[in-house]
């Protein structure tokens, strides 16, 4: 797990599901930031799941981009419109999403859409 950027100690490696704390983007805006999970060559992502902060920030929407190479990306889309997730409005809760349309991909980003407190998360990818 990588990301463009992190707040204090919220590394991005400590943005898994049920992990102890969380990733939270360095600024308190909403930018182009993202947390990115690498899910290896030829993987099929089919759901994703949220989760917010240990002390109360969480993200309230994301976007999701995905790539096969690193380099070129795409915005995750439905009915050819990019979807916005509807994700948490708590700290512990899971939301989980499995994608309508299933991607081929090796990296997957998260970027903050809307907040509360500050744009911090938890997250995970499943794959076929």
């Amino acid at each position: 797990i990588t990301a463009s950027s992190n707040y204090l100690s919220y590394y991005p490696h400590k943005g898994r599901l049920n992990g102890d704390s969380g990733w939270c983007q360095q600024s308190s805006r909403i930018t182009d930031d993202y947390i990115q999970v690498d899910i290896g060559a030829g993987r099929t992502v089919c759901g994703v799941a949220t989760q917010g902060k240990a002390n109360g920030s969480f993200i309230k929407s994301y976007r999701l981009s995905f790539s096969t190479d690193g380099s070129s990306w795409t915005a995750y889309k439905e009915q050819n419109v990019e979807k916005i997730f509807e994700a948490n409005s708590d700290l512990n809760t899971i939301i989980k999403h499995t994608l309508n349309n299933p991607v081929q991909a090796r990296y997957l980003r998260f970027y903050p859409v809307t907040f509360s407190q500050y744009p911090c998360m938890r997250i995970e990818v499943f794959v076929q």
